[in-house]
């Protein structure tokens, strides 16, 4: 993947994130949402939504592991 790939590519995902958020009505607390590339540490995107709003579900439940003992 070129850079100019990859860079499109997170992109997407960063707009993907920022469009599931709700607007800020400019009177209530709110909190900005930066989206950055891990490699290069820029912003992709910014977003300002309601710090009451609901968090986007995940697509699927998280698995949860937990270590039992082995019976004999």
């Amino acid at each position: 993947m070129t850079g100019r790939e990859r860079q499109a590519a997170l992109q997407a995902s960063a707009d993907g994130i920022v469009d599931a958020l709700p607007a800020w009505d400019g009177k209530s607390p709110s909190v900005w949402v930066v989206v950055v590339d891990p490699d290069t540490m820029r912003p992709l995107a910014r977003w300002r939504t309601p710090a009451t709003a609901p968090r986007p579900r995940p697509q699927s439940k998280p698995r949860h592991l937990h270590a039992v003992r082995e019976v004999s």
